[in-house]
């Protein structure tokens, strides 16, 4: 049954189901200027112009950072947020790791708040987490919680990224 309006024209309305929610086309009348058709193209145009990029971007494997150096290196990414108090301990830390092995692995703080998509990434739940990355790119293993400078030492010594 089609709705009518008070003056009595008619209103067309679709809905149009997405992976992500339910768009619900607002119902526009008949007789106006603005047909179904331009509604879905501006619908289309919205998701393949923006949503779906973005959606291609943030599903694809994310490369290493260090890829474009000459020599790639061994990364730490310490996954944390400005207002975490264990997380600023660690940013302590890893100043003072970068300072003295910065030429041998790649020490990098990632904020919640910055880089969402990072997060998502790497699935971090929990913070802080420290994530260990050999010189290909891929995880090699992970911590939750805060450590000390000669923890982090040994790790990367267990893991075999630093001699």
């Amino acid at each position: 049954m089609v709705p009518f309006q008070p003056d009595g024209r008619r209103t067309l309305s679709s809905h149009l189901d997405i992976g992500f929610g339910r768009i619900i086309f607002r119902k526009y009348p008949k007789s106006s200027k603005t047909g179904i058709k331009e509604v879905l193209m501006g619908q289309f145009r919205k998701w393949f112009g923006v949503i779906f990029p973005l959606l291609l971007i943030l599903g694809a494997p994310f490369p290493a950072w260090s890829e474009g150096s000459p020599k790639a290196k061994p990364a730490l990414y310490e996954f944390g947020a400005k207002t975490c108090l264990p997380c600023l301990q660690m940013q302590k830390v890893m100043a003072e790791l970068k300072a003295s092995h910065g030429d041998k692995v790649e020490f990098r703080m990632i904020y919640a708040d910055e880089e969402r998509d990072l997060f998502r990434q790497y699935r971090i739940m929990l913070i802080p987490t420290q994530v260990f990355l050999n010189a290909e790119g891929q995880e090699v293993d992970r911590h939750i919680g805060p450590l000390t400078k000669e923890e982090v030492l040994q790790k990367l010594k267990d893991l075999k990224l630093i001699n």
